[in-house]
């Protein structure tokens, strides 16, 4: 098993499995968007779904085959993130990621120039907020999050 340690601006939208469970509305415990099906045909994830969509608003055709993600960031400047384990995963939006995978050597970062991009990073989220749906939980932050492979 190999584990990812994440540096990421925006928000944790939370998952299915307890103990996190969503942080935004559900409806019948799934997320209440009109674009997530929970019995995906192509079993695809809620962040693999919320990729498609946005690739969709811009008139992109999805390939739902789960790596719709890089085309969206391109596209949108945001990218679904997911972090714990598998099925029990949950899902960070962010705008800017750092990743540190298991053995990787120690990099300094310069938190002052992420800090003044903070703004630009903020607004990218809002309009993905937007387009998918979601209500703004609060003020985006740094998290710092890990997950299982």
């Amino acid at each position: 098993m190999t584990t990812t340690a994440m540096i990421v601006f925006g928000h944790d939208l939370g998952g299915p499995a307890e103990p996190l469970g969503w942080k935004f509305p559900t409806r019948h415990a799934e997320p209440a968007v009109d674009w997530f099906n929970p019995s995906d045909p192509d079993e695809l994830s809620f962040g693999e779904q919320a990729a498609a969509h946005l690739l969709a608003l811009k008139g992109e055709h999805p390939n739902r085959d789960g790596q719709d993600s890089d085309l969206a960031e391109d596209l949108w400047g945001v990218h679904m993130v997911w972090y714990g384990s598998k099925g029990r995963e949950g899902w960070l939006l962010g705008s800017h990621r750092t990743i540190a995978p298991d053995r990787a050597v120690a990099e300094p970062l310069d938190m002052r120039q992420l800090l003044e991009e903070e703004g630009e990073y903020a607004e990218l989220l809002r309009a993905a907020l937007d387009a998918l749906g979601i209500p703004e939980p609060a003020a985006p932050s740094w998290l710092l999050s890990a997950r299982d492979t």
